[in-house]
């Protein structure tokens, strides 16, 4: 989840009912650290919630860290930029194996 979910009032309703449920379960992600997913994941009898400051559009060339970047494609150059900029080798849309096998 981004920051806008944050202000969505089903965002707020969905936190109350795991609550009141006590849904141990259910983790919401506002950006991912492992260390914090795994002590998340240790936690079943209540929602867990890790919140993170982080930077919009960080890699960005010409949108971070403005708004202007919700909303709206970044386009391909702009996507080309971000990638480099971030170091991502990858394929677009391609999450590598080695992210998930150090949440397990």
């Amino acid at each position: 989840m981004g920051d806008g979910c944050q202000i969505e009032g089903i965002s707020n309703e969905t936190y109350s009912l795991a609550g009141h449920w006590g849904l141990g379960i259910l983790i919401a992600f506002y950006d991912e650290f492992c260390a914090a997913i795994k002590e998340a994941m240790a936690v079943k009898d209540k929602l867990s919630l890790i919140m993170v400051t982080t930077t919009i559009g960080f890699g960005s060339p010409t949108k971070a860290p403005s708004r202007n970047i919700r909303g709206s494609a970044l386009g391909a150059r702009e996507v080309d930029t971000t990638r480099k900029n971030l170091g991502w080798p990858y394929k677009s849309f391609h999450v590598p194996d080695d992210e998930f096998a150090q949440l397990a």
